[in-house]
């Protein structure tokens, strides 16, 4: 629920609403959307049409281009008349590219800050949904809309999660089919495709853990808002759809690399005493899919054959504590507790140098590290 915002008369020192929490209420909650653009134009534009079409009105889009090279921050420029681009100059991840459009939100008076990704296209209704939701249940600190495949849009492809600490697991739940009328149920976590988060939740997150920088990030910040006190929940009646493919066969190896070197970071910030027990199930199961031991033993012929050596060095560089970005690593310090989250102003993926900010913004908003070009 948003803070009400009072002041005293002096007449007669009696606490009364100003004029400004009176407009506040008359306007629905103000939603940031951020969407990361790294060399998907085409896809970032259809997502952007899509949100023109939300029939949600009081909601301002933050495009973070993540040092793209195709030329997307040019053509992404000219739309700055209905949003607001930042270029980060280079690739931060998915977790850093976020992170620099979380940091300008929080400057800024939103009450909620609606994370999605670029290649998506979101129902009229949505974000509509999601909002009138979280006003109703305060208790929810994220929410999502079901998750449809782009090319097959009666296969939900994100309806609900399951979650096993002790074996390092946390999957999509199929059997989740919910009915549009269905209430709002909870998840132990959500993905990171769509995600509304409480403005005051996010802050006491701090965004995204760098060390991830793609992949799993968004089953720890699940969790690190769970434990915050927070429920995490899915909205049957918010919809969109996702372009990806229904299988992980063309995973690259750099992919799979960050699949197995986070999923054991994972383990290693929630499962606790079960972390000796979770790591050996990943590692196990990670390696027996690149043996191809799941399509030849057990006849699971559409199970795709993994790289065995991007597994093997995933697995290295997490005993090493090589995190962040492959080349880049953020080596834990010596006695660091890696259940600690690194706070904005810690993680220098987080804050780049040379970033760019333009489009309109509202007037709280401040950033006299960056350089700004004011839209025309």
């Amino acid at each position: 629920m948003r803070k009400k915002e009072t002041a005293i008369d002096p007449a007669t020192g009696v606490e009364s609403e100003t004029a400004q929490q009176v407009v506040r209420d008359a306007a629905p909650p103000k939603v940031a959307t951020i969407t990361v653009n790294w060399n998907g134009l085409a896809d970032t534009l259809a997502c952007l049409e899509s949100l023109r079409a939300q029939d949600y009105p009081n909601n301002h889009v933050i495009v973070v281009d993540n040092g793209s090279t195709d030329g997307s921050a040019d053509a992404l420029r000219k739309q700055c008349d209905t949003i607001s681009l930042i270029e980060t100059g280079s690739n931060l991840g998915f977790t850093g590219g976020n992170n620099a459009g979380i940091q300008s939100a929080l400057r800024q008076d939103f009450d909620y800050i609606y994370l999605l990704n670029n290649d998506t296209i979101v129902e009229p209704d949505s974000l509509r949904e999601l909002v009138r939701a979280a006003e109703a249940q305060p208790e929810y600190g994220i929410l999502s809309p079901v998750m449809h495949y782009h090319d097959r849009r009666d296969e939900i492809w994100f309806g609900g999660a399951t979650l096993n600490l002790r074996r390092g697991r946390a999957d999509h739940d199929p059997a989740r089919n919910p009915a549009r009328t269905d209430p709002p149920y909870e998840v132990p976590w959500t993905t990171g495709c769509a995600m509304l988060v409480r403005t005051d939740l996010m802050r006491r997150l701090g965004g995204f853990d760098d060390r991830f920088f793609l992949i799993w990030e968004d089953v720890d910040i699940s969790l690190r808002a769970v434990a915050a006190g927070s429920k995490i929940g899915i909205v049957p009646s918010a919809h969109i759809y996702h372009k990806v493919s229904r299988s992980f066969a063309s995973m690259s190896s750099t992919m799979r690399y960050y699949l197995v070197r986070n999923n054991l970071l994972f383990a290693r910030l929630h499962a606790k005493e079960a972390y000796p027990r979770a790591v050996c199930d990943v590692i196990a199961t990670r390696l027996l899919e690149s043996l191809g031991y799941f399509r030849l033993i057990r006849g699971q012929r559409d199970t795709p054959v993994y790289p065995l050596g991007a597994t093997l060095r995933g697995i290295r560089d997490h005993f090493l504590q090589r995190y962040g970005a492959i080349g880049s690593w953020q080596r834990s310090r010596q006695n660091q507790d890696l259940a600690v989250h690194p706070s904005f102003p810690q993680s220098p993926a987080s804050a780049p140098s040379g970033r760019r900010v333009s489009g309109a913004r509202s007037q709280e908003e401040t950033e006299p590290s960056t350089t700004e070009t004011a839209a025309k």
